[in-house]
């Protein structure tokens, strides 16, 4: 039987496991606590807004990721378990 931590980190290795994923994880990283819009997270990597929503939407799910609205915008940011350890 596995554990919650074994299933935490299937969830997050599967969430990763897709290079336009990849790609988004590392310009969210590189934004630093400011985030990154979602517009422009799409243009960076020449993502379709709707495919580009799915891939965020899986990447949160698995705790890699959530959104902060700001002025009007959603930006993603990292989670603080990802900030900790990007430091």
């Amino acid at each position: 039987m596995k554990s919650e931590s074994d299933r935490e980190l299937v969830a997050t290795l599967a969430a990763l496991a897709q290079a336009t994923r990849l790609a988004i994880m590392r310009l969210v990283s590189r934004a630093g606590s400011d985030g990154i819009a979602a517009g422009d997270i799409a243009r960076s990597t020449n993502t379709p807004p709707s495919t580009l929503s799915f891939h965020l939407k899986e990447m949160t799910q698995a705790g890699l990721l959530k959104a902060r609205s700001q002025q009007g915008e959603n930006r993603m940011i990292l989670t603080q378990e990802q900030e900790m350890i990007r430091e």
